[in-house]
């Protein structure tokens, strides 16, 4: 509950459309992953032939994440979908990779998808970033150097359409695979912007409540009373 001037509170915030979540990790695990990745970035196979960035070190990491970090994603997934109040979707984590931005390098305006579903949740956490993007070739009271940019479809007048954010450390941004969004090239630095992003394919859980069997349901067909005194379904077992 945030409080504003005049003893006026803002209790919920409920946006319509597509939700964007904003978590903070531990730097425990921030520092344990950068760690891992410089032990073995020399290893480590490339990501660049199903990514869209412009960037020359995507590497992947699926055999190295802990499961601590596996448990840390789904725990955020799920969050996201306990808030949208979509809880019958079961989580599947699939690729997970990292990117090692440099300057002059940038990530496209893309969406994501997986080769078993285009329905799932992405995540874009924030391992390191340098000191300085750099100076911004105009309007440095609007920076976008480096920024991670979201945008929606909901161009109305009073809609947010479009989010930035300059990502630090710990900072672990959700959202749907449909949702476009890139990184600004950032200039006039050695450093490395480096972020990590897992996948979460999203599958129907299976009904808790499920059909009789067919020869059943035949029976009743020849029976309107039936019909309209029994429960065409039956609990399941192993509930």
């Amino acid at each position: 509950m945030k409080t504003l001037a005049h003893g006026i509170t803002i209790d919920n915030i409920q946006a319509l459309g597509t939700l964007i979540m904003r978590f903070k990790l531990p730097i425990k695990i921030v520092n344990e992953i950068n760690e891992t990745y410089d032990k073995w970035k020399g290893s480590l196979d490339p990501a660049n032939d199903y990514l869209a960035g412009q960037i020359k070190d995507e590497k992947e990491m699926v055999a190295h994440m802990t499961e601590e970090h596996r448990e840390i994603f789904l725990t955020c997934f799920n969050q996201y979908l306990k808030t949208i109040h979509k809880q019958f979707w079961d989580c599947k984590l699939g690729p997970v990779w990292i990117n090692d931005m440099k300057t002059g390098e940038y990530n496209p305006s893309h969406t994501h998808m997986s080769p078993d579903s285009e329905l799932g949740l992405t995540s874009v956490l924030m391992l390191k970033k340098p000191d300085t993007y750099g100076k911004e070739i105009s309007r440095e009271g609007e920076p976008t150097n480096g920024y991670l940019e979201m945008n929606g479809g909901d161009q109305a007048i009073l809609s947010v359409s479009q989010i930035r954010a300059n990502m630090q450390p710990g900072e672990l941004y959700v959202f749907p695979y449909q949702v476009l969004h890139g990184v600004y090239p950032f200039f006039e630095t050695k450093q490395t912007r480096r972020t990590l992003s897992w996948n979460c394919d999203l599958h129907k859980i299976l009904k808790v409540r499920k059909l009789k069997p067919v020869d059943e349901l035949i029976k009743t067909m020849y029976s309107p009373d039936e019909i309209n005194s029994h429960d065409m379904t039956e609990e399941d077992d192993n509930a």
